[in-house]
């Protein structure tokens, strides 16, 4: 979705990882908070070629976020959710921007594999919620909270 050249567009794939009633809470150390897997959607364009542009299918992007904590390429196809957007500012550069998160799932039979070396905790959405947890980014409480409507 286009916004206003002063205020920039972010595409975010979101992936929750659900084994049996918990989500994986990741911890990212660029944010010193516990968020879920995300990434930003790619989009590519040849200089060059003006009519080259192209962009990251959605589904492609939360299945590399999964990928990047799961360690391994194969799992069911990451099942879409649901759509959130809207303004935020950002904790990392402090501009206002508006966040399309487009929220996937994916369900996994064992918790083995997750990314040795990496801190993350498996957290029920109650736990994601109860505001006596912290560190947890507000974008993981704001997904997980409509995720319960």
């Amino acid at each position: 979705m286009a916004t206003s050249p002063m205020i920039p567009n972010v595409d975010v794939a979101v992936t929750l990882i659900v084994h049996g009633s918990h989500i994986l809470a990741v911890y990212n150390p660029n944010w010193d908070q516990f968020t879920l897997p995300m990434t930003k959607r790619r989009h590519w364009q040849d200089p060059n070629v003006p009519a080259s542009k192209r962009d990251e299918q959605w589904v492609d992007a939360a299945a590399r976020a999964a990928a990047q904590w799961l360690g391994r390429t194969c799992f069911p196809e990451p099942e879409f959710l649901y759509d959130l957007a809207g303004f935020e500012q950002s904790d990392r550069d402090g501009i206002w921007k508006r966040y399309d998160f487009r929220v996937f799932r994916v369900r996994i039979e064992q918790r083995e594999g997750i990314r040795s070396g990496e801190i993350s905790e498996w957290l029920s959405a109650e736990d994601f919620l109860d505001a006596r947890r912290v560190p947890i980014a507000e974008s993981a409480r704001s997904i997980i909270a409509r995720l319960r409507t």
